[in-house]
């Protein structure tokens, strides 16, 4: 997966960057790795620059697939992701570290329950089925986050709805 793989080497690159000027006792900035994992909340884009989150939670409003296969991942919220930057940049115990920034490892299909509870009936055509999985299970340590930035989990709720109602403000998502 191309965008992993680069996600993967950009970091890299960073942690070497700081490395190779420490070691040549050349003054360089501290470095702190914040990791979010899917990021989902509310958007700040339109229908014409759809990121995938975006396209996430607008293909189920849409009901864009009839069916689709459920897969587990680590959601964050976008606000948290941003408080976490910012507190990565001025806490020096966050210097030298990665920081994995996750709300809720969860299935897509909790996602959209979470939207069906809340628009079934208001006229959007939702996706109806899931092909299960297997839960892998793979949450991430997530301390760093809570303990050593102070970052607390937005409730995975509200960042599903809140992510909704942004979609529809920009009239992204609209009624059949």
């Amino acid at each position: 997966m191309p965008y992993v793989k680069s996600k993967i080497l950009a970091e890299k690159f960073a942690w070497d960057f700081v490395e190779e000027k420490k070691s040549k006792g050349e003054k360089c900035f501290e470095l702190a790795v914040i990791n979010p994992c899917f990021v989902l909340g509310p958007s700040l884009g339109d229908s014409n620059s759809l990121g995938t989150s975006e396209k996430f939670i607008t293909d189920f409003m849409l009901g864009k697939q009839a069916k689709t296969s459920e897969r587990y991942i680590g959601h964050c919220d976008v606000r948290d992701v941003a408080l976490a930057h910012v507190k990565a940049a001025f806490l020096p115990e966050a210097a030298g570290h990665r920081h994995i920034i996750e709300t809720k490892w969860a299935s897509n299909r909790e996602a959209f329950e979470i939207l069906k509870k809340k628009y079934s009936n208001q006229g959007y055509k939702l996706i109806t089925e899931f092909d299960r999985i297997d839960n892998p299970n793979n949450k991430s340590d997530t301390r760093r986050m809570t303990d050593v930035l102070g970052v607390a989990k937005t409730d995975y709720e509200k960042t599903i709805i809140d992510m909704a109602e942004s979609l529809i403000k920009a009239g992204t998502i609209k009624k059949d």
